[in-house]
């Protein structure tokens, strides 16, 4: 096997992660290969959700956060300049969105809390306590040396801190777990207090590259809503965007919502396979143009400021 090459255990998707069809009611999205893994993304003709097939399994999964995940994207396991520079760009970025809407909070549950600039950003501007979820070995002691507190899973959360959370964020996390759904809701009844908030971004389908080996699912603005909804949540309001790199292009989709007591049905309609690929390649075509156009027209510094 070559150095880059990576042998991961898989296993098949017969259900969608979101409305559970079966697969006579799945298409074929998009093939691609990544470090010489061959990866098929379907797309759901219920409910419009883009999920890969195979996936790794859930052992594999857990191994490969441990102690792949930052190799396999950055080259090696510690924090680089770029991702402190993004890290820090995007908590400002979304504590401006939740400060405008969010008139309080106490307790702040951030997964995939990485370097910890999140939770450090609510904890100055609400006085909050916070709990980070970070998987990474590395990232997490250097948050924890931040004066973060951090712990690798939910599981290891004491029980001091069930129902206590009055906001839960999840930041580039649910387009990783193959069941985001049933993972929120579990999320909501352990450790979320009644009516608390849920800030979560992912990348867009229709404007990020975003089909990649670590991501299970690729999310457009519909099938977040309709994840979160399907958890237990009412959204109360979705933004399209591209901080921090870009004011123009919409790589990312921020959904705030509010816990329920019931789960809340969601509609089945979508454009279909036709309109959700010619979105896709349309998205794409914008990507790569600005991305050609900002290699023509900006010096390195503009496009690259953490490299300076």
């Amino acid at each position: 096997m070559a150095e880059d090459e990576l042998e991961i255990e898989r296993v098949e998707v017969k259900r969608c992660p979101l409305c559970g069809s079966e697969r006579s009611r799945h298409a074929i999205f998009e093939k691609a290969v990544e470090k010489a893994v061959p990866l098929t993304y379907l797309l759901c003709r219920d409910c419009g959700l883009v999920f890969q097939s195979t996936r790794m399994s859930d052992a594999a999964r857990q191994a490969f956060y441990q102690a792949e995940y930052r190799r396999h994207i950055q080259g090696h396991e510690g924090p680089s300049a770029k991702d402190r520079w993004v890290q820090a760009r995007r908590a400002e970025h979304l504590l401006s969105f939740a400060s405008s809407r969010l008139s309080g909070v106490k307790t702040h549950l951030d997964i995939g809390s990485s370097l910890g600039e999140l939770l450090l950003a609510f904890r100055q501007r609400y006085r909050c306590e916070g709990l980070g979820i970070e998987p990474g070995e590395a990232y997490r002691q250097e948050s924890q040396r931040r004066g973060v507190n951090a712990v690798a899973d939910l599981g290891d959360i004491g029980s001091e801190w069930r129902g206590r959370f009055d906001l839960a964020t999840a930041i580039h996390v649910l387009e990783h777990l193959p069941q985001p759904v049933d993972y929120l809701r579990s999320v909501q009844e352990t450790w979320l207090a009644p009516g608390a908030h849920l800030l979560a971004e992912v990348p867009n389908l229709f404007g990020h590259t975003c089909l990649e080996l670590a991501h299970a699912l690729a999310f457009s603005p519909q099938t977040l809503s309709s994840t979160v909804e399907a958890a237990g949540f009412e959204v109360l309001a979705v933004k399209v965007h591209g901080r921090p790199y870009s004011r123009l292009l919409k790589p990312f989709v921020l959904v705030l919502a509010r816990a329920r007591s019931e789960p809340q049905p969601f509609p089945r309609s979508h454009g279909g396979v036709v309109v959700t690929r010619a979105r896709r390649g349309l998205g794409m075509l914008t990507l790569h143009a600005a991305r050609f156009a900002s290699s023509v027209l900006l010096h390195q510094s503009q496009r690259e400021p953490w490299a300076g």
